[in-house]
Parts: structure tokens; C-alpha cells; sequence
């Protein structure tokens, strides 16, 4: 599929209206892509700022959850990089700015990215990498400058979990992850390992500064930051990001158990 090309100066909600039309004239009621080959969107965020990418994300991850519960979308922010042009001059050189990923030399302090940490950690199943997943990665992404510890959960905490039997290997679980990264960020440092307790090892790591949680999660911070302050390290700051297909006291969030029900449902 081409990808979908949408800048932030739109506005937030004629770039739902425009993603959900897309996706309506690609698929009508039925999904759109697939895990493995998403539908790209290139998100321009024009005035460079974390805040303004982050609203828009989610937006768009709640516009293909309207679409959808199975529709794969994957939004990946841009911002102006450095001017390209011909560097001779001249009365007829025309110079503008590149769109580029986001790398540290663009995420300041001018452009909102405050705080910002050079290490930051989370966690999850992630299974069936969905637009949830991917909106906590997306603002992992946007709050490391150097390095991310990503946990994924191994078949010790996944035995209580609803559909537990349809659950994706670990190694196809890793991989997703992996890609979706690598789109973002490929310019971090990134440790993807297996996890077996609520802590997931960021109760051992003194260069961690930040864990990037949802609002179901965020309650094991106190546990870990309890461990960690015991061991004689700094607590960890919490960011928590908001539910995919949430909004506004509306329910329908996005969520594996529901992606794996709709399997065995579809299996059937």
C-alpha cells in the first residue's frame, strides 16, 4: 500500500476524518492491512513538537480503531530537518526544509521535549502489536535520546491472561516490536528481552530514569521504584499514556484479549 501523507496544521480532526476516509475507501467495513504490512501514515508534525506528534498519534490510532478493531495502521512522525537546496546560491535556488525521523539533535527543550530522559524502559505482551502498543511505543520513542528497554512478557505471565493458547510465539511478538522501532528510531540503542516478573528488570538498572506506562500499569511503579530506592538507585519518573479508543468517557479501547477473542470467534 502507499503510504498516507498528513501534516499536523490540519488539524487533529480533519486528520481522523481524512485517515477514516482512506481506510474506508481501501476497505470499506472490512480491515485494513495486516500486522506484518500495516497501512503507512507519514505524519508531518510541522511545528516540531512532542506534545502536538503525541495528540495526533493517538488521534489517528483512535480513527483506525473506528475503522476497525482489526485494521493495521502504523503512524510515523516526521519533522523539518536541515534545509536542502543548492548549497552554490544563486537568484534561482530554491532551499527548504527535509522532513527527517526524530532524533535528538531535533528533540530540545524549544520544541517541548521537556522532560526528555537518555534512558527509558516499559513493558508488555505485545501481542497482535496493535495501535495501543503502538502509540506506548511511539512515545517511548519520543521521550529517549539514547536508549529503550523493552520487556515482553514470557509464557509465565501469560497463562491467566483470556485466550491465553492464541497468544503469538515470543520470537513473533520480539520481531514486531523490533520493526515497528526500527521505523521510528533506527538511531537507538534498543535491549528487547524476555520478562518474567511485574518489574521486568527495572528494578536493577541504574541507568534507567523513566518508565513509559499505561494507566493499567502504572501502579507497578511504586513496587519497582520501592526495589530500587532499597538498592540505593534514583525512583524512576513515570510517563502514562492514554488508551487507544478511548475518548472522552467512551469505552472501546483497543486490547489483545479483544483481537484474540475476534480470532477464535473468526476460527469458528
Amino acid at each position: 500500500m502507499h503510504p498516507l501523507r498528513l501534516n499536523t496544521s490540519a488539524g487533529i480532526e480533519n486528520n481522523r476524518k481524512l485517515l477514516f476516509s482512506h481506510l474506508s475507501l481501501l476497505g470499506s467495513a472490512k480491515p485494513v492491512g495486516e500486522s506484518s504490512e500495516p497501512l503507512h501514515v507519514q505524519l508531518l508534525v510541522d511545528d516540531g513538537r512532542r506534545d502536538t506528534a503525541l495528540q495526533h498519534i493517538k488521534a489517528l490510532y483512535d480513527a483506525s480503531l473506528q475503522h476497525h478493531p482489526e485494521t493495521a495502521v502504523t503512524v510515523i512522525p516526521f519533522a523539518l530537518g536541515r534545509l536542502s537546496g543548492n548549497t552554490e546560491g544563486g537568484p534561482n535556488t530554491e532551499k527548504k526544509n527535509e522532513m527527517s525521523l526524530f532524533t535528538p539533535s531535533l528533540m530540545t527543550h524549544g520544541a517541548a521535549f521537556d522532560p526528555l530522559y537518555k534512558s527509558v524502559a516499559l513493558g508488555g505482551t505485545f501481542d497482535r502489536l496493535h495501535a495501543g502498543h503502538k502509540l506506548l511505543l511511539s512515545t517511548a520513542l519520543l521521550y529517549a535520546t539514547h536508549f529503550v528497554r523493552i520487556g515482553v512478557t514470557l509464557p509465565p505471565l501469560l497463562s491467566t491472561k483470556a485466550h491465553a493458547d492464541l497468544i503469538e510465539p515470543f520470537d513473533v511478538r520480539t520481531e514486531a516490536v523490533s520493526r515497528f522501532v526500527r521505523l521510528l528510531r533506527p538511531d537507538l540503542d534498543v535491549d528487547i528481552a524476555g520478562i518474567e516478573d511485574r518489574s521486568g528488570g527495572a528494578d536493577q538498572d541504574p541507568a534507567l530514569e523513566a518508565l513509559v506506562v499505561s494507566s493499567e500499569t502504572v501502579g507497578a511503579l511504586s513496587f519497582i521504584n520501592e526495589a530500587r530506592v532499597s538498592a540505593g538507585m534514583k525512583p524512576l519518573e513515570a510517563v502514562v499514556v492514554p488508551y487507544v479508543g478511548s475518548r472522552e468517557g467512551e469505552e472501546g479501547r483497543v486490547s489483545s484479549t479483544d483481537l484474540r477473542a475476534r480470532g477464535r470467534e473468526g476460527a469458528r
